[in-house]
């Protein structure tokens, strides 16, 4: 349990200078402070072991550091030299990933937002990839867990690259709205804060937007910003760059957020309940005109950011958009160091004492080393051994930080280390291969050239910027070889997702005495273009309602021959599924596989049953014929283009991806779809519909926005989805939802009627709708722009239990008569004996009514009626927003009426 470690990795695409960067835990057990001269390459890793280098077999560590990382409640952050806040992740009771009874690490996300636990064999003993590439999980968590590490847990501070700090706050002037905030931008270039935020919470912890910063707010590089309460900017002059309404107090606290809500900055003053904040709230409240100023250094020329408000500010006199008035500079430590011996053998220790090193104003908290030899550690004593484990003449080199977390001057030493050698062969690996292809491994010979067994290790440093790193696999990274005796290296490139290009990497070999390198060069030739003969055109990766492990994939024949698919290979890029073809498929026809059994559709008979599980998460599928060409691809990698896996009312609906057009690309997101839910075809094991279309003409075929048109009376009977992709749908005549059925329809689907002389459309509900659109995405019922009151009939709902949520109706309504019958007149959506929840919508420019209800307590809030003031039918009745009818007793809350002739008729 002590044998803890962390690695660091450098995500851009430049070498990074770490010197003077630290690292420390909410307790300080933890204090790294790493050497002048600590460089992480571009993709490269950087690894830290607690207490000693063995941590991590095989595996050499950059760093050793002393203290523990705890279960629970811990806090880690990593600051640049300047103090500036690169990192960190806050726990508040167990770690988001990570399992520690199985001794599995916690590894970030491939896109660096978000965890999860170590998913994979041991490698070298361990569960994790310490300097190699993080695995790749199912499971992700994002921050710190308020619960078990199996819990998804709430977001994590997130840093964003925009430097910009708060510098200065005035709480109360001559008024106590004469409010201020001040920006400062300390980079060497402009900054645009369009779309930034500055918030605040008051001393109970309530939250506010102060502003959200127009288009075209640039701070200028080493330049300030100032937000002002709109009263103070007029009535002072102030020279503000943004203002609005609100006020600052006592006890509050603030928080800068760029336009991705990640956290810039944060300031809290006095005592407040959970506030924005840096290490610790600044303890006092400003007086009237005096400020809460940033510290500056006149040394440095720079603000003081410890991320910790206790620290980094104090009380001056207001000086907005001018440089703070500093404070007294702290006098540096002086670092000195002995050595018990400047020249020494490979492998002897080295001891190193700093007790002679000084501080004369306060104290020194931690020593920093660098060995030279690539090894560094900072250490809260004055004394370490060290060994070397090559040959050369090296420059040891020690820092010391003092209580105020200045850095002294260098003190160095020489040290010269005598070795002998290893000899490595060959010195340079030539691969080539194609597009989503890796190349067959080669060998690499070490032999002993000395007169005694020598222990090896070996690294690999990638120097091709555009490459991800940890593309290469070693068979085998350390080992001992005898006297006269050799081993073989296996080297593999790991090349399948690289575009085409020349990628390189340096393959070191440290025999304890020397470092051999060896030059990896890998061409990746442009990937074959697909012939497309056969394609892979629908895939059933959700399953079927009755179970989710019964998948399907379907193949078409483009031709106008039969192909004998006899050899033939489709698999997925993660090995699973993969399977070897055999039959027919006929001209112009399809090929159908089922995964297991031959159950998965009941009433169709599948070509070919195979193995294996699609991934939910999406995968990279490719079909090849028998000399191993390739035919078609579907590049899924990062999510499935289409299909769906919705639980409704505690029942599952999935549907198919359909391919549009089987002429053209499978790798184009365009070119796939959901099943449209209608035109299906086959049942699964219980005799469920099958929502997709297996050896039969896709539903998306050829489709073009616009192109689902229903005009049927037939009543749906199956659950299904009205897909936002799928949109927009029109309906001619009366749409019908059975009894037992529920159609859900997604954020931004768009519903149009066309009606004509004798015929009005609806939608007739005795089954259950739920119309859940966002405010950002309604649901449209109608025409969108403008359109004639009345010209389609109603959504007839005769069932409890359906839901209107951000939706708008418009221009519904109709009413009709015909000579002695009585007059016929509902409003858009008619509720009739039965209860629904409308919520968060619109109802627009209905001809007898936006709602019309009939014995029914359905609840309406949050809502809009407006524009119903038509004169309809021969008995000239007017329009109102909502009807009344029957013994109803709705439930109606914060609703509004806008140009309606009646608002409720009859008034209730």
């Amino acid at each position: 349990s002590n044998d803890e470690w962390m690695e660091l990795k450098n995500i851009s695409n430049f070498s990074v200078d770490i010197s003077g960067w630290q690292i420390f835990d909410k307790e300080q057990q933890i204090r790294v402070i790493f050497a002048s001269g600590t460089v992480l390459l571009p993709k490269s890793f950087y690894l830290l072991e607690r207490t000693d280098d063995n941590s991590v077999p095989n595996v050499g560590a950059d760093l050793v550091y002393t203290g523990a990382i705890n279960d629970s409640n811990e806090e880690l952050y990593l600051f640049n030299k300047k103090c500036g806040l690169e990192d960190r992740i806050i726990i508040h009771s167990a770690w988001p990933a990570g399992n520690k009874k199985e001794k599995r690490s916690m590894e970030r996300n491939e896109n660096s937002h978000g965890w999860h636990t170590y998913y994979g064999p041991a490698f070298n003993e361990i569960f994790g990839t310490p300097k190699r590439q993080n695995s790749v999980s199912p499971f992700s968590f994002t921050g710190g867990s308020s619960g078990s590490s199996q819990e998804e847990a709430g977001p994590s501070v997130s840093v964003s690259s925009s430097r910009v700090i708060i510098t200065e706050v005035q709480i109360e002037g001559n008024k106590s709205s004469d409010d201020f905030v001040e920006l400062y931008n300390p980079s060497t270039n402009s900054v645009d804060i369009s779309g930034f935020q500055l918030k605040k919470k008051t001393s109970s912890g309530k939250e506010y937007s102060i502003r959200v910063f127009p288009q075209a707010s640039v701070i200028p590089a080493q330049e300030y910003f100032l937000w002002t309460n709109s009263d103070y900017a007029s009535s002072s002059g102030i020279d503000a760059d943004a203002t609005s309404s609100q006020t600052l107090a006592e006890d509050n606290s603030i928080v800068l957020l760029d336009k991705d809500k990640n956290i810039l900055d944060a300031l809290a003053w006095g005592s407040s309940t959970d506030p924005f904040v840096e290490g610790g709230p600044f303890s006092q409240n400003p007086g009237q005109n005096q400020n809460l100023a940033r510290k500056w250094s006149e040394k440095n020329q720079e603000y003081q950011d410890t991320n910790d408000n206790s620290q980094d500010f104090e009380i001056q006199n207001p000086t907005p958009k001018k440089q703070n008035i500093p404070c007294a500079e702290n006098n540096l430590p002086i670092a000195r160091f002995d050595i018990s011996s400047s020249r020494a053998l490979i492998g002897e220790e080295i001891f190193f004492n700093a007790a002679s090193s000084t501080d004369t104003d306060g104290e020194i908290t931690s020593f920093i080393w660098n060995f030279g030899d690539g090894y560094s550690t900072t250490t809260q004593t004055s004394t370490i051994v060290h060994s070397y484990a090559t040959s050369g003449v090296f420059g040891a080199k020690l820092e010391v930080v003092d209580n105020d977390y200045s850095t002294s001057s260098p003190a160095t030493a020489t040290i010269e280390i005598f070795s002998p050698a290893l000899e490595v062969e060959p010195s340079i690996l030539e691969f080539e291969t194609d597009e989503g292809q890796s190349p067959v491994s080669q060998s690499l010979v070490l032999r002993n050239l000395s007169s005694t067994s020598t222990i090896w290790e070996a690294f690999v440093e990638y120097s091709t910027s555009s490459a991800s790193t940890d593309w290469i696999i070693l068979s085998s990274a350390s080992g001992t070889i005898p006297i006269d005796g050799s081993s073989t290296i296996e080297i593999s490139p790991q090349s399948s997702g690289f575009t085409s290009g020349v990628y390189q990497a340096t393959l070191f070999v440290c025999d304890g005495f020397t470092t051999s390198s060896v030059s990896i060069n890998l061409n990746v030739n442009p990937r074959p273009v697909p012939s497309l003969s056969v394609v892979i055109n629908e895939i059933a990766w959700m399953g079927t309602k009755s179970d989710a492990n019964d998948e399907w994939i379907e193949l078409f024949n483009n031709t106008d021959t039969e192909i004998n698919l006899e050899g033939w290979k489709l698999f997925a890029q993660d090995g699973a599924p993969s399977t070897t073809l055999s039959g027919i498929i006929p001209a112009n026809g399809y090929f159908l596989l089922e995964r297991s059994d031959d159950q998965t559709i009941s009433d169709i008979g599948a070509d070919q049953i195979y193995t294996g599980a699609l991934s939910n998460d999406g995968e990279k599928l490719e079909l090849r014929d028998s000399s191993g060409s390739l035919v078609d691809s579907v590049d899924c990698s990062s999510g499935w283009f289409g299909g769906r896996n919705t639980k409704i009312k505690e029942k599952w609906t999935r549907m198919s991806m359909e391919r549009i057009n089987p002429q053209l690309s499978g790798d184009n997101p365009s070119n796939w779809m959901t099943n449209d839910g209608f035109n299906i075809f086959g049942h699964d094991s219980d005799g469920n519909v099958v929502q997709g279309t297996p050896k039969r003409q896709n539903s998306r075929y050829n489709y073009s926005p616009g192109d689902f048109f229903h005009y049927t009376n037939e009543p749906l009977t199956h659950d299904t989805i009205l897909t936002k992709e799928g949109s927009p749908y029109t309906f001619r005549g009366t749409f019908y939802i059975s009894q037992g059925a529920t159609i859900l329809i997604e954020p931004g689907v768009h519903i149009e009627f066309v009606s004509d002389v004798v015929c009005r459309p609806s939608i007739d509900i005795k089954g259950t709708l739920f119309a859940l659109g966002t405010s950002e995405e309604p649901i449209i019922f109608g025409p969108t722009g403008d359109c004639r009151a009345g010209s389609w009939r109603y959504i007839y709902i005769k069932s409890p239990g359906s839901i209107f949520d951000n939706v708008e109706v418009r221009c519904g309504g109709w009413y009709y008569y015909l000579p002695l019958t009585p007059v016929f007149y509902k409003g858009a959506v008619w509720i009739d004996n039965a209860t629904a929840t409308i919520r968060n919508s619109v109802f627009d420019n209905n001809l007898v009514a936006g709602v019309w209800l009939s014995d029914s307590d359905s609840v309406i809030e949050n809502s809009v009626f407006r524009n119903h003031n038509q004169i309809y039918g021969y008995t000239h009745k007017p329009s109102c927003g909502i009807r009344l009818a029957g013994n109803s007793n709705p439930i109606l809350n914060n609703l509004t009426f806008e140009n309606n002739t009646y608002d409720i008729y009859p008034t209730p």
